[in-house]
């Protein structure tokens, strides 16, 4: 929330079977508020407290439309690498166009 208005949504999904190693992450943010370093500070405090409460989490996953530069942009400033154009993601079909990314913690 911002200014009482909802500015966007984070969610993480633990990797089942993994033992809670792994975990996915997916947001997104309100136009209004793009630009503005508000994803990027959401995700590193979202990701710290990912961390503190799950300290067996060695793997972060996250996934953009190749087109959505601003989101690569977010998930690199907070240390996720790129690991390219993937079409499927643990069995999962996905469209074409989407880039995988990974954070090590």
């Amino acid at each position: 929330m911002v200014d009482g208005e909802l500015a966007g949504c984070i969610k993480a999904n633990l990797t089942p079977n993994k033992n809670a190693r792994e975990v996915m992450i997916a947001y997104w943010y309100g136009v209004n508020y793009h630009g503005k370093g508000l994803a990027s500070a959401v995700l590193q405090r979202f990701l710290s407290l990912l961390k503190e409460q799950y300290p067996e989490l060695v793997t972060a996953h996250a996934f953009t439309h190749s087109d959505n530069l601003a989101s690569q942009r977010v998930l690199l400033k907070c240390g996720f690498e790129c690991r390219g154009d993937i079409s499927d993601f643990q069995g999962e079909a996905l469209p074409a166009a989407v880039l995988h990314f990974t954070l090590k913690f």
